[in-house]
């Protein structure tokens, strides 16, 4: 299922002074791993820790675990989920 959000990378992004809206899924990944659990105050759980993940002495294959649990706490169905030297992540929303 696509679903779609305002643009936010480094800012809001504007498209002829208004907002942009895009296909949002790899949006939304990108902010659930790299949020910190008690980031969101509605979901204290809810975060992937990368940062924090990358730089203890954890395994790989926790760190995975994590990201994995967080992108279905965010309701997408993951296909692949590849952390070697770069992180290789395939998901799509579940239809309601």
């Amino acid at each position: 299922m696509k679903v779609f959000d305002i643009c936010f990378e480094e800012d809001i992004c504007f498209e002829k002074g208004d907002f942009d809206v895009i296909e949002s899924t790899a949006q939304h990944i990108r902010h659930a791993i790299l949020a910190q659990k008690g980031e969101y105050k509605f979901a204290p759980i809810f975060g992937g820790e990368i940062k924090l993940g990358l730089s203890e002495d954890g395994s790989l294959l926790e760190l995975q675990g994590n990201l994995q649990d967080t992108l279905e706490q965010d309701g997408l169905h993951v296909k692949r989920l590849k952390i070697d030297k770069t992180i290789d992540i395939e998901a799509e929303y579940k239809q309601l």
